[in-house]
């Protein structure tokens, strides 16, 4: 049975923020950018530990893994009890991990 993947609002204010940046750049490419990161992460449904665990949620213990696409990150949590994906944080590969997850 495939996970649920939950979009956060922050999430698509993050998805918007990075569209922006790369449209100020290259405005044929943002629209790809964007639509690369939301395939990658609907594909999380199948197999969402696929990719390197990188810590784990203060909240609840859930393991979180790190994706990238575009030059971002895409930091997500999986609940493997309630077979959920939650995804915590895109951002810039430029930019240093987070030390902790929510």
């Amino acid at each position: 049975m495939p996970y649920r993947v939950k979009f956060t609002d922050k999430l698509y204010r993050s998805l918007l923020a990075i569209s922006d940046y790369i449209a100020a750049e290259s405005p044929q490419n943002a629209d790809g950018a964007a639509d690369a990161a939301v395939r990658l992460i609907e594909s999380l449904e199948i197999m969402p530990a696929r990719f390197p665990r990188v810590g784990k949620s203060r909240k609840t213990g859930s393991p979180v893994h790190m994706t990238t696409t575009h030059s971002f990150n895409i930091y997500y949590e999986v609940d493997s009890e309630r077979e959920l994906v939650i995804i915590l944080l895109i951002q810039r590969g430029t930019r240093r991990m987070p030390r902790r997850f929510g």
